[in-house]
């Protein structure tokens, strides 16, 4: 099965969390989250704990099938004001 790629910028926010597990439950989808790295805490870890959280509050349990998918996504560091945004998109 050929995936869709979807970029998602604020994911680590409320509503942009919510979404990304929204996208995460269809099959098809490859998601791709752009987010900054914080101090000391790299973007892909304020992804996935940001996403855990989300699916909490959407009354699911973290099963081993959600870590997967959440483990899944590719987390690309930046932000969309970046001079190299365009680069790290190719």
């Amino acid at each position: 099965m050929h995936k869709k790629s979807v970029l998602l910028t604020g994911s680590t926010g409320f509503i942009g969390s919510h979404l990304a597990i929204e996208l995460l439950k269809e099959p098809d989808v490859q998601l791709v989250a752009l987010a900054r790295a914080r101090k000391r805490k790299p973007a892909a870890e304020r992804v996935r704990e940001a996403l855990s959280t989300a699916l909490i509050h959407q009354g699911e349990t973290l099963s081993d099938a959600w870590q997967r998918r959440i483990d899944g996504v590719e987390v690309l560091d930046g932000h969309l004001g970046s001079d190299e945004i365009g680069q790290a998109l190719q």
